[in-house]
C-alpha cells in the first residue's frame, strides 16, 4: 500500500510468499454439483426404481443385467475406505460379469446437464468450453473395471490398481473445438494436500458426457464403486479432514483450492489484489468491489496510514515500509502499532514517518507468509 502528502489510491502490495505452520481443519464444499454414497439396503439391484438417491442425476440407474441381481447391486460385507478419506455409509455398489450371465456388464446413471450441471451444458452435454470439473471415486477392482465417460463416444479410463481400496481423482479442463485434457491422480497422499503435485496420467481429446458408466468387460472381471462425486474444485470431490496450513484454511473456507486459484499469488477476482494480500486485509478473494479498510493522514509533521490485519492471519508478518520513489523502500524512522481498536477479525494498525523534507513520501504495508 502507498500514501504520499497529496491525494492518492491505496492498494495493497504483495511482495514475498514462503510457506507457514499447519492447522488440521475440515475441507469447506465450494459447489459439489453430483455426489452417490450408495446408501441403500444392502442385496438391493441397481435397476431397482428405488435406488435413485444422491443428488445431480437425471432419472434411475441403468444396468446390463437387471435380471441377475447379484450382477448390479448394493453390498456391505466389506464397505471401501481410504487412509484420511471419512467414510460415507455402510455399502457400495457391486458390478461383476460372468459367472453363469453375460460376459459384458455395467451400470450408469447420467447427470443433470440441464441441472446442476447447466453452467458446464455446451448446448448437448457437460463440456462447455473454459470450464472445469472434478470428479473422484473410490473403488476395489478385482479384474477388468473401467469407468467411462459416455457423450458422442465413449471415453474408457481403465482403472489401474487392483485388490486394494483406491481413490480415482480426475480433473477434466474443456477447451475449444472439444481440445479437452483430463488429468488424473489415482491413490494421492491425503495427509497433506491433494491432489499431488505430479499427477498418475493426463490425456487429450473430447471429454464431453452426459453419462457415467461402470462396466466390467469380460467375462470374471468385477470391482466395487463408492462415494461418486463431481464438483467445481478439488476441495468439492475429495471430502477429507487435511492438515493444511493457516492461509489455505482461508482458501479453502472461501470456495479456493489452495494448489490453483487459492494460491498465494493468484488473484482470483482479477482486482489487483492477490490472495495473500486479500488474507492479511480480510478482503473477499472472489469480489472486486472488496477493498481494505484504511484511511491516510497528513498533518503537518508527519505521514500515517491506518488499517486493519487481520487476527486469524497468524501466519503473515506485517512490515511498515517508507519510499520517495517506490523503487527503494526502507524501515528506519517508521513506526508501526497496534492503536488499541478491534474486533473478534481484525486489529487497528497506523504507520507513521516524519515528512522531512522531502518533496514525496510513500508508506506501504509488505506482507510476508512465513515458514514454519
Amino acid at each position: 500500500m502507498k500514501i504520499q502528502r497529496q491525494s492518492h489510491p491505496i492498494h495493497p502490495c504483495l511482495l514475498a510468499l514462503v510457506a507457514v505452520g499447519t492447522v488440521t481443519v475440515p475441507l469447506a464444499k465450494a459447489s459439489i454439483l453430483a455426489s452417490e454414497d450408495f446408501n441403500y439396503s444392502a442385496g438391493v439391484n441397481l435397476s431397482d426404481g428405488s435406488v435413485n438417491g444422491g443428488t445431480g442425476w437425471n432419472g434411475n440407474y441403468a444396468v446390463g443385467a437387471p435380471d441377475l441381481g447379484y450382477l448390479n447391486e448394493t453390498r456391505n460385507g466389506a464397505p471401501l475406505s481410504y487412509p484420511n478419506y471419512p467414510a460415507a455409509g455402510g455399502t457400495y455398489a457391486n458390478l461383476a460379469s460372468g459367472y453363469g450371465g453375460p460376459s459384458f456388464n455395467y451400470f450408469q446413471r447420467t447427470v443433470s446437464v440441464n441441472g446442476a450441471f447447466s453452467a458446464y451444458n455446451d448446448g448437448t452435454r457437460v463440456g462447455k468450453d473454459g470450464t472445469v470439473l472434478w470428479g473422484s471415486f473410490l473403488y476395489n477392482k478385482v479384474s477388468g473395471l473401467q469407468m467411462w465417460l459416455q457423450g458422442a463416444g465413449n471415453t474408457i479410463f481403465t482403472l489401474p490398481t487392483g485388490g486394494s481400496n483406491s481413490l480415482f481423482v480426475y480433473r477434466i479442463s474443456y477447451g475449444a473445438g472439444n481440445a479437452d485434457t483430463v488429468t488424473i491422480w489415482n491413490n494421492p497422499d491425503l495427509s497433506t494436500w491433494t491432489p499431488a503435485a505430479s499427477p498418475t496420467s493426463t490425456a487429450s481429446g473430447d471429454f464431453s458426457f452426459q453419462t457415467l458408466v461402470f462396466v466390467a468387460p469380460d467375462s470374471t472381471n468385477e470391482g466395487r464403486v463408492d462415494n461418486i462425486r463431481f464438483g467445481t474444485e478439488a476441495i468439492d470431490v475429495v471430502p477429507y479432514t487435511v492438515t493444511t496450513t493457516a492461509f489455505q484454511s482461508w482458501a479453502i473456507s472461501n470456495g479456493l483450492d489452495p494448489q490453483t486459484d487459492g494460491a498465494p499469488d493468484f488473484d482470483k477476482d482479477g482486482d489487483g489484489s492477490k490472495n495473500l494480500s486479500e488474507y492479511a486485509f480480510l478482503t473477499d478473494p472472489k469480489s472486486g468491489s472488496s477493498l481494505p479498510k484504511l484511511s491516510q493522514v497528513t498533518d503537518a509533521t508527519n505521514l500515517s496510514l491506518t488499517y486493519l490485519r487481520a487476527k486469524a492471519a497468524t501466519d503473515v508478518t506485517f512490515t511498515a515500509e517508507w519510499s520517495t520513489n517506490l523503487q527503494n523502500w526502507f524501515t528506519s524512522g517508521l513506526t508501526d502499532v497496534a492503536t488499541g481498536t478491534e474486533d473478534a477479525n481484525s486489529a487497528e494498525y497506523k504507520a507513521t514517518i516524519t515528512k522531512g523534507t522531502d518533496e514525496k513520501k510513500f508508506l506501504r504495508i509488505h506482507v510476508t507468509l512465513n515458514t514454519p
